[in-house]
């Protein structure tokens, strides 16, 4: 039932490297811990990275193979996912650092973190190329004889999820250490670099198959 030692070590490996490589994920996550600090860029990380077990969930279930065999349902996902990111650089305009880390108020910072960590979630959901990534990887690590495929899929994707969101954090945690740098910058400044991440990964999400 539970995938063998000499699939998950493999597994495990390929994930690290595929994580590791220069993406729009982790350039993001050190982007935006660059301008705002790491306790940006680790909520929106792990949020980011816990968002791949709803694609673990729709790859075990057979909801992916659905959704990328239909172009019209496929092309809605990725709309929305466009249309997400535009609005969040829109708002990172027009609230400048609106993350503070001088705000030492626990309740406003466990909102934020929050609201951090829901964002990244909804940037992973509505992102069709991981789910098609997803279906693609997780098969090659699943015993296809195996009556219990959904599970060590669920398996494979949790492993996915938590090394992802080491490997992230760590990104965060040491780009921020260049954030007190940044902030000498002015806030219209850091609003525009925010604003514009957000316009190059819609950009990405939008004309990634032509990139």
């Amino acid at each position: 039932m539970l995938p063998e030692i000499s699939i998950l070590v493999p597994f495990l490996i390929a994930s690290i490297g595929l994580t590791l490589l220069p993406g729009p994920d982790n350039l993001f996550v050190l982007s935006l811990s660059v301008v705002n600090g790491a306790k940006t860029g680790i909520p929106t990380a792990l949020g980011m990275a816990a968002g791949n077990f709803v694609h673990t969930a729709a790859v075990a279930l057979g909801l992916s193979a659905l959704v990328l065999a239909s172009p019209i349902a496929f092309t809605v996902i990725k709309v929305l996912g466009v249309v997400y990111l535009l609005y969040l650089a829109w708002q990172s305009w027009l609230h400048p650092l609106h993350i503070s880390l001088q705000n030492t108020q626990s309740d406003n910072s466990t909102q934020s973190g929050l609201k951090l960590f829901r964002r990244g979630v909804l940037m992973n959901i509505f992102n069709p190329k991981v789910a098609l990534f997803f279906l693609a990887f997780f098969p090659q690590f699943v015993n296809q004889n195996s009556e219990y495929k959904a599970v060590q899929i669920f398996i494979l994707g949790t492993l996915f999820v938590i090394q992802a969101a080491i490997i992230f954090s760590a990104i965060a945690l040491a780009a921020g250490r260049l954030q007190p740098v940044i902030l000498r910058l002015s806030p219209r400044v850091l609003a525009g670099v925010t604003s514009g991440l957000f316009v190059l990964l819609s950009l990405y999400l939008a004309l990634g198959e032509f990139l």
